[in-house]
């Protein structure tokens, strides 16, 4: 299992936060009542995940591991 939540959490720790994220990068975040069942729920659409990593990608300058984050 993927722990969505915590990487939700750890990486942009709110839903206000990474809507400003992904707008930063001139991308069209989903909608903000989408962005909180996502926290919510501890779920992250298959869409947006390589989204959000690429993006994390280009902040950091380097790939973001997600190998902490399956249990």
């Amino acid at each position: 299992m993927f722990e969505a939540k915590r990487f939700l959490v750890d990486h942009f720790r709110t839903p206000t936060e990474l809507i400003s994220f992904v707008r930063a990068f001139n991308h069209e975040p989903p909608k903000a009542d989408t962005v909180y069942k996502w926290f919510s729920r501890g779920v992250l659409p298959g869409e947006w995940f390589p989204i959000l990593l690429a993006l994390l990608e280009l902040d950091r300058g380097g790939p973001v591991s997600i190998a902490g984050y399956i249990k």
